[in-house]
């Protein structure tokens, strides 16, 4: 049986939906070396938001701030806790003037640690993600898709997919043949 390289890779995802200035807007999920780290947190209102008008820039660095945050080691959960804010890099974009829905391609980058408040263990919980953001047009504005930044699969895991699907494909020819 083939088996991808990659399988064993760490993995980064994060959420970011617009904010609407109630609190948490982003999920970060990241998995090294046995540990599965989930944190939740916030960005200020103003950096990504509901709504904004034609023409607007969107993008750049902002602090967050972080709500919880867990470390799943062997089975046990532990909490997290964070001595500085962390930051959130979105690259900047121009929304279109002529009134039409928007989608654009975008990087994320997140940088944060993390210290396991029982045993003092420091994470690097930073990551990249490429993704998708949406906007509809409507009454005079641009509205952010609720759906929120959409992250595009990596490259690692298209490979992945790709070897799992030839050796299927192998396997099931070979059977075919006997």
């Amino acid at each position: 049986m083939l088996i991808s390289a990659t399988a064993s890779a760490d993995s980064f995802r994060i959420l970011l939906l617009p904010n609407d200035g109630s609190g948490d807007n982003f999920i970060v999920q990241k998995q090294v070396a046995g540990a599965n780290i989930l944190v939740n947190g916030g960005t200020p209102p103003a950096f990504f938001s509901t709504f904004y008008e034609p023409g607007s820039t969107i993008g750049g660095t902002t602090q967050v701030f972080f709500s919880n945050g867990t470390v799943l080691i062997g089975g046990t959960s532990f909490d997290l806790t964070f001595s500085a804010p962390g930051t959130l890099f979105l690259s900047s974009f121009t929304l279109p003037t002529n009134g039409k829905d928007f989608t654009v391609l975008v990087q994320l980058r997140f940088a944060a640690q993390g210290v396991v408040i029982d045993t003092g263990q420091n994470y690097d919980l930073g990551g990249n993600a490429t993704g998708l953001l949406s906007f509809h047009f409507e009454n005079g504005f641009y509205f952010t898709d609720p759906a929120g930044f959409i992250q595009t699969p990596e490259a690692g895991t298209l490979e992945l997919v790709g070897t799992g699907l030839i050796g299927l494909f192998a396997l099931a020819r070979k059977r075919l043949r006997l």
